[in-house]
């Protein structure tokens, strides 16, 4: 019997054969075989893979250096620097998060996290982003924790959460999602939630809070003697002297007391113990809310700060999108009249916890978004392009069933007469709509009937 050795050796010309045959099915294989990369997408490689972005492309206006009115707490910029950076304008930066291939592979990939509290600040856009996550409640039948009274949109009273104060549901049922008005405290959401709730709030720039405040709740009316004149306005005159008028403040000690609030309002939403505190106790409040949150969301970029929360749950596109008619609450009010440097540096001493905590959660903000890679700016340029679609489309009102195309981030967004109503349900309709789907299969007492009966006495009156 010969061996493949000696076929080889005497029929030359048969080895020869085989030879350019392997040659041309190897050419044939890496030619339709090898992956396309698609533009702007990094090339696969092994470990991490490091990027250079313009830093105006992604700071946008951030300042990476801000002014303290004291040297007892330290904020650090969000990225850090190298000289050669500096001259050359460029950042870079290490990703942790999938860059190869559509977004859309890593969402099949990873399970969404349902467990979510959002912790509402005061006028920071937090109704519509609190709309976001009654909307994926509802759509993922989720439990959410509702206050006992249908419309109200308090659950406890300030940082107290009692079993009086939520509406009831069968022992042993846990909130998936809470949304609501309620001053943070971790003992509260771990008696009513799950072992693995990630926690969400939200920030603004703290002058811009206060000019929203100012205008909706007409603030002048709780500082006596504070009365805007001609060409002058309440506002304008408490920014001349914050420090006079906090004195004077009087608001009616209720359990919405920080509807109306003018001094560290967002850090008392977030659960700032009362009395004077010194550098040492606001930065470790600060990094307490760091270590307790997921995210906070920062709402001068809310855009951004929505396509990370969609990253860190393992969301959808279409579960973060908004309607744009609530703009007012997401973006700066008109500027009716301009704060001088002086007016704004005497307000940051007036509220300087509130000041140190948007500047820490800001820059915190941009070092994640950091280390999502290249293709989280394009991510969230397609998202601002599907936004403005859906609410153009949802806004023709035709009756007409319309779908927004899959993308490399997105699945196709189907815009039902359904979905366009829901995207504009306010915490009202939503809460009605949730409040009957949960008494029905988790409600403690009350039948179906018995409890539409008595929701429609409540709704009369």
């Amino acid at each position: 019997m010969r061996n493949s050795t000696d076929i080889i050796m005497k029929s030359p010309k048969r080895t020869l054969g085989i030879i350019l045959l392997a040659v041309v099915g190897f050419f044939t294989y890496t030619t339709f075989n090898r992956p396309v990369e698609k533009k702007g997408t990094p090339s696969r490689s092994r470990g991490k893979t490091a990027h250079h972005l313009d830093s105006e492309s992604v700071i946008r206006s951030h300042k990476h250096h801000h002014h303290r009115d004291e040297a007892d707490y330290e904020i650090q910029p969000p990225f850090e620097w190298e000289e050669s950076d500096r001259d050359n304008s460029t950042m870079e930066f290490t990703t942790n998060h999938p860059t190869t291939g559509p977004e859309i592979d890593h969402i099949d990939r990873c399970k969404p996290h349902h467990n979510i509290a959002f912790i509402k600040v005061h006028r920071c856009g937090s109704s519509t982003v609190q709309n976001i996550f009654l909307r994926y409640a509802y759509g993922h039948d989720l439990v959410v924790g509702l206050p006992r009274m249908p419309e109200s949109p308090w659950v406890g009273c300030r940082s107290v959460i009692k079993d009086s104060d939520v509406m009831e549901l069968s022992e042993g049922v846990k909130w998936n999602i809470f949304a609501h008005h309620s001053t943070y405290n971790r003992t509260n959401f771990d008696r009513f939630m799950h072992p693995d709730t990630q926690f969400v709030g939200i920030l603004r720039k703290p002058i811009n809070r206060l000019r929203s405040v100012f205008y909706a709740l007409r603030l002048e009316q709780y500082f006596p003697g504070l009365e805007g004149k001609e060409n002058d306005t309440g506002l304008m005159m408490y920014l001349r002297d914050p420090a006079h008028w906090d004195n004077k403040f009087s608001h009616p000690a209720t359990c919405f007391e920080h509807d109306a609030c003018v001094q560290d309002c967002m850090a008392k939403d977030l659960g700032l113990p009362p009395g004077e505190l010194d550098g040492q106790a606001i930065d470790t409040f600060i990094h307490k809310i760091g270590r307790d949150f997921s995210l906070i969301l920062i709402l001068e970029h809310i855009n951004h700060s929505l396509v990370l929360l969609k990253r860190r749950m393992c969301w959808q596109m279409e579960d973060i999108l908004y309607w744009v008619a609530d703009e007012d609450d997401m973006t700066n009010y008109e500027e009716k009249e301009h704060f001088t440097e002086k007016m704004v540096a005497k307000f940051k001493k007036s509220s300087r916890i509130d000041y140190y905590l948007y500047e820490h959660f800001n820059a915190s903000l941009w070092r994640q978004i950091g280390l999502e890679g290249r293709d989280f700016l394009q991510e969230v340029s397609e998202f601002e392009r599907i936004l403005k679609i859906v609410n153009e489309r949802c806004q023709e009102d035709d009756g007409q069933f319309k779908i927004v195309p899959a993308t490399d981030f997105s699945k196709e967004i189907y815009l039902t007469w359904n979905f366009c109503t829901k995207l504009r349900f306010n915490r009202l309709s939503w809460d009605e709509n949730i409040r009957g789907m949960q008494q029905i299969h988790y409600g403690k007492v009350e039948s179906k009937k018995s409890f539409q009966d008595r929701w429609g006495d409540i709704k009369e009156h």
